[in-house]
């Protein structure tokens, strides 16, 4: 009787355990989902951010090229 019980026992605590294990499998799915959308957008931040350091390069030489034309003040 103690071993059906234990048996009946042990069963109960796999299936609660096979539960929460596809809980947690679940869960680290969605953390996933979470974590690829916010890599998409830091690597489209990251290339907006290259986009406009070349930008300001440019014009850093442009403006660069138009002070080295302008006459010395005496």
């Amino acid at each position: 009787m103690i071993m059906l019980g234990l048996l009946q026992t042990l069963t109960q605590e796999s299936k609660q355990t096979g539960l929460r294990m596809e809980m947690m499998k679940i869960r680290m799915d969605q953390l996933e989902t979470k974590l690829d959308a916010h890599t998409a957008l830091l690597n489209e931040h990251t290339r907006v951010l290259s986009d406009h350091t070349a930008r300001f390069d440019r014009l850093e030489t442009l403006l660069t090229q138009i002070l080295a034309r302008l006459p010395e003040k005496s």
